[in-house]
């Protein structure tokens, strides 16, 4: 039996590409949902996924959360999304089939990572995409980004990590990386180099600066949040 997959599109500044995402998934084998963080209403339209699930304020990335595991039972993966690049027309195989090659044997996959920096005593966050290996090898890293593929049954690792850390925690890529990785002893993979039919993202779009990630004290909270990890027992995996 084919695994389910459930595939959950965050919206916060591109509704159209929203849109646009929820359609090229809406021909791969899985299902897709989007968690709306666009106070402002942007009309997005039930008609394009199964369903949405709305804020009334913007409540930063983790919102992604509630309905992936409000509905974590149902599945066996969970495909994180953000709004800031296409999909290509195969991702979904592309994870699943990444997913076979490690026996389940991982915490996250994604087609772009980043790796820490250690000096000093303590980690530091690098906002340097990971070069892939080889051909056909998937490539170990400590946090991937854009796009996140877990075990849905993992994703319990990622409520707990939150109440440890606190309800104001917005870094929810380390949350999930790191968090399973700790609770797993397993690390996180880049895909494969895929040709270019089979590719993962089609393009990339620029974020504007109204990302979190735009904030001038963005990597100090994402250095300190990985260093709160190691102090928790965190350890790099490869």
């Amino acid at each position: 039996m084919e695994p389910k997959v459930l595939a959950v599109v965050t919206n916060f500044k591109r509704p159209i590409n929203t849109i646009r995402i929820c359609g090229r998934l809406a021909g791969q084998a899985c299902d897709v949902v989007v968690a709306d963080n666009a106070p402002e209403g942007l009309n997005l339209r039930r008609t394009c996924c199964m369903d949405i699930f709305c804020w009334s304020t913007n409540v930063g990335p983790p919102c992604r959360f509630v309905p992936a595991l409000a509905l974590a039972p149902r599945y066996d993966f969970i495909l994180f999304l953000d709004d800031d690049f296409l999909p290509g027309n195969h991702i979904v195989r592309n994870f699943l089939d990444a997913a076979q090659m490690t026996n389940g044997e991982f915490a996250t996959l994604g087609v772009i990572g980043r790796n820490y920096r250690w000096r000093n005593g303590e980690w530091s966050y690098m906002k340097r995409n990971v070069r892939l290996a080889d051909d056909m090898i998937l490539t170990p890293t400590d946090m991937t980004a854009r796009c996140h593929f877990v075990q849905a049954s993992r994703l319990w690792v990622v409520a707990k990590m939150a109440s440890l850390l606190g309800e104001d925690v917005l870094e929810d890529d380390i949350l999930l990386n790191q968090g399973i990785q700790m609770e797993y002893g397993e690390p996180s993979y880049l895909l494969p180099k895929m040709n270019p039919e089979a590719r993962c993202i089609e393009r990339e779009l620029p974020d504007g600066g109204v990302s979190f990630c735009a904030r001038p004290d963005h990597k100090a909270k994402r250095s300190a949040l990985i260093n709160e990890f190691a102090r928790m027992g965190w350890e790099r995996q490869f």
